[in-house]
């Protein structure tokens, strides 16, 4: 469904918010935290406007910041995708964007 692009900003929210907690918990199966970033990574690529918007943007930094504690192994290939895909969606022109690279890429 995500990858399809065909979602809808309330149901994309709703993706969101069901896939945040696997990414910030190491108390389950790698193989759940590792599809939870998968998920989170293609929301990031189809859906940049949602990731990149005021009220998101702080909280996507936080997530992808405070989750490399908890972060498995087998997960932080999809974890780079996540972050990649952010920064591809900033605007090169506005300034929050442009401050937020040097924290979640602090550790590339």
């Amino acid at each position: 469904l995500v990858a399809s692009g065909s979602l809808d900003d309330n149901s994309v929210s709703l993706l969101y918010r069901a896939v945040r907690p696997l990414v910030r918990s190491d108390e389950h199966d790698s193989r759940v935290q590792k599809r939870a970033y998968k998920v989170l990574a293609e929301i990031c690529e189809k859906h940049k406007e949602f990731v990149t918007s005021e009220e998101r943007l702080n909280e996507m930094t936080d997530l992808m910041v405070d989750s490399i504690v908890t972060c498995q192994v087998s997960a932080r290939h999809m974890r780079l995708k996540c972050m990649a895909y952010i920064v591809q969606g900033f605007d090169s022109s506005n300034q929050a964007h442009m401050a937020v690279i040097p924290k979640i890429m602090g550790e590339v």
